[in-house]
């Protein structure tokens, strides 16, 4: 893992990898980082939609599914359509919920966290 330390009496940041950096060439690639973050966070903003349609829509086939008989086809093909139809809603929740939450506060996190690398590097 690349450590970054400020080192006071230098004008470079060693990177823990046996070679020296300027500050100025750090902090440009934080500041691309944290618009690459930024778009993260746009599109798990847009997953958590497609993932709540998505939901809906399960919903929607379930109640299509629940009283539905064709006499030529077998009632198990409608309990596994039914099944794997719950099985989907239900990873739509999780995933509309718990996982885009989890991936918001981590992208939020690695963001604060380059920002304080970037107002560290000011403060030499």
């Amino acid at each position: 893992m690349c450590q970054l330390c400020v080192k006071k009496t230098f004008a470079f940041v060693d990177t823990g990898m046996g070679r020296l950096r300027q500050p100025e060439e750090i902090e440009k690639h934080l500041s691309e980082a944290i618009g690459l973050l930024d778009d993260g966070l746009k599109k798990v903003r847009s997953s958590r939609v497609f993932y709540s349609v998505l939901l809906l829509l399960c919903f929607v086939a379930l109640a299509f599914f629940s009283d539905f008989h064709l006499p030529f086809v077998p009632d198990i093909v409608f309990t596994f359509a039914r099944l794997a139809l719950t099985v989907f809603l239900c990873f739509c929740a999780w995933m509309a919920r718990v996982g885009n939450d989890r991936e918001t506060n981590g992208l939020k996190a690695a963001k604060k966290d380059m920002n304080n690398l970037v107002k560290s590097l000011h403060m030499k």
